[in-house]
């Protein structure tokens, strides 16, 4: 074995025989790094093969092959990039890309691969013809927030890597845009002619379909638009952050092409991912994405977060602090869980003109720790709700819980099901609470002044009786007292007052449930026992002295004295006749 300092000087030493090995110590000479180097083969005589900067070294009547074990063992360094941020290693990064193509027919999906480092890479269009695929990886630290592998803007206007991919894989990269804009005194959206360089990182032009990888991804200092794509299918971005964007990160369109009617893109998923100090129109730029996922997504100090509009999105915590704008997902279908909305954020979701998703296809479904929202139609196999369980031979007291009205004229209805005893029907009814069949309880509370409220029962509940007791004008707590042997009583509550989907201090119900062992402390205020049933003309009721209380239209007979007939009406457990006139 020989050593051999340079890439250059091997060019120049010839083996002493065919199969000697030179180990080759750097690829630049003086380079204190020792980086670039490794083992070749050298062979006498003239090859066919070109010399490519990196694997094959050709000289006069001989040529040297690099060692490859594993195609992922080099990198641009192999093939004379520097690495230092201001040499420009773009014919190092040819010079490689050209290499991934020739190595192996049976191993076409090669990247190029970056070292830790920082690399000066000037625009480069690959977009003339199509390509199976098209990899960028850097080094493989799993920390998506901060990678070791970073490519500086050269501050023009035109792409780092224009391509044209059917699938595209970026990983553990850094791109700093070197871009710089006036936020202070421009308060509105950064437009593109107020930042020092337009910039954009990657363009993918491939259309009917491309799949896009990027892991590990951070952008900073952003003046164009980092990731220009359209017609996704199977796409996933994951790991990635973002800080002082003046573009959008994410611009995801479509080709409109008929040949599948490419109309919009799709099965995009975004995971593990912070957004920070963007400036731009939108941070993410995705409409009319289908088949869209949301995961573990956080965006902050952020003019306008983003527009997922007419889309089908399923989003599962996302957080969106101090935006400026709303996050659009007008139009859209969305099921979304686990929202937080700090400092003043909100989603839009708006029906606004122009939709693209057929009418029956909109819906939005939102499911929180503090309750569910959704538009569309709920089936369910049957309703249960809280429960309160008396199998003991007393009745007892139980403390239901805590309500609390915030807004004035507020009402609280208190539904609870419940058997008083286990009676079977053996005679025919002769009141109106001989409903063997069933027993509900309705409380009615509402914000007056303070708070006040009636009740009224069907059948024969396993309510006996109730109080309740009011912590100042916006709280009640509720008692009922619950029929020995009764069971199991079901209630579920009602109410008109604002949700925490509305406002941070919303209608609450505050459950306690248990039973009461001290009467004393309980409240001493008893609902009033009314029921009244009417449209809004005639009806019937009954009051808190035990009289039944009817509404109806006056009428005056022609004949007063004699009766046209009876009808037959039970009161207080006899019939009786009750004459009526024409």
């Amino acid at each position: 074995m020989i050593e051999v300092n340079s890439y250059a000087e091997l060019r120049l030493t010839k083996p002493s025989k065919a199969g000697e090995v030179a180990s080759l110590n750097r690829y630049y000479d003086k380079d204190s790094t020792f980086r670039g180097g490794g083992d070749f083969v050298g062979y006498l005589g003239t090859t066919t093969l070109k010399d490519d900067g990196g694997t094959i070294a050709v000289g006069d009547g001989f040529y040297w092959k690099r060692t490859i074990n594993d195609p992922s063992e080099l990198n641009v360094l192999h093939f004379g990039a520097k690495g230092d941020g201001a040499t420009d290693d773009t014919d190092a990064f040819m010079r490689m890309y050209n290499w991934t193509k020739t190595w192996n027919a049976n191993c076409v999906a090669l990247p190029v691969r970056f070292p830790g480092g920082k690399f000066l890479i000037k625009p480069i269009d690959l977009s003339a013809s199509e390509a199976t695929f098209f990899g960028l990886l850097g080094d493989d630290s799993p920390l998506g927030s901060l990678p070791r592998t970073t490519i500086i803007s050269d501050k023009s206007a035109t792409p780092v890597f224009k391509v044209k991919a059917r699938r595209t894989v970026i990983a553990g990269m850094a791109w700093n845009g070197q871009a710089s804009a006036d936020t202070v005194t421009n308060t509105g959206t950064i437009t593109a002619d107020l930042v020092s360089n337009n910039q954009p990182f990657f363009e993918n032009t491939c259309i009917e379909g491309e799949t896009v990888n990027i892991h590990c991804f951070r952008a900073q200092n952003t003046g164009g638009t980092v990731f220009k794509l359209l017609d996704t299918l199977d796409s996933k971005f994951d790991q990635i952050y973002t800080l002082y964007t003046y573009s959008r990160v994410f611009d995801v369109g479509w080709s409109n092409s008929p040949n599948g009617v490419w109309d919009h893109s799709t099965a995009i998923e975004l995971s593990n991912a912070n957004f920070q100090t963007g400036y731009g129109d939108a941070t993410l730029y995705m409409p009319r994405v289908t088949q869209g996922i949301l995961r573990n997504v956080w965006i902050e100090h952020t003019r306008n977060p983003g527009d997922l509009s007419d889309g089908g999105w399923t989003i599962d915590t996302l957080n969106i602090e101090d935006c400026g704008n709303p996050f659009n997902l007008n139009n859209a279908r969305v099921v979304m869980r686990q929202i937080g909305l700090q400092s003043g954020a909100k989603i839009s979701q708006d029906s606004a003109s122009g939709r693209w998703l057929s009418t029956f296809e909109y819906g939005y479904r939102r499911d929180e720790n503090h309750g569910t929202f959704m538009t569309g139609s709920l089936r369910v196999g049957y309703y249960s709700g809280y429960k309160v369980t008396n199998n003991t031979s007393t009745d007892n007291w139980y403390r239901l819980g805590q309500l609390f009205f915030p807004n004035a004229n507020q009402q609280w209805i208190i539904e609870l099901i419940g058997k008083a005893d286990a009676t079977s029907p053996s005679t025919t009814a002769t009141s109106p609470v001989n409903m063997v069949g069933t027993g509900k309880t309705w409380i009615n509370l509402q914000r007056l002044e303070t708070v006040w409220a009636d009740a009224c029962h069907m059948g024969q509940p396993a309510v006996l009786d109730i109080r309740y007791s009011r912590v100042g004008t916006t709280y009640a707590v509720v008692w009922v007292k619950l029929a020995a042997n009764s069971g199991d009583t079901m209630f579920n509550l009602k109410n008109t007052g604002p949700t925490r989907f509305d406002t941070g201090s919303c209608s609450l119900f505050q459950p306690d449930m248990s039973v009461v062992t001290d009467t004393t402390k309980m409240g001493t205020l008893k609902p009033a026992a009314r029921f009244g049933l009417h449209n809004g003309l005639a009806g019937i009721g009954a009051n808190e002295k035990g009289v039944v209380t009817l509404a109806t239209t006056a009428g005056t007979p022609t004949n007063k004295t004699t009766p046209s007939g009876f009808v037959l009406i039970n009161i207080n457990g006899t019939d009786r006749k009750v004459p009526y006139y024409d």
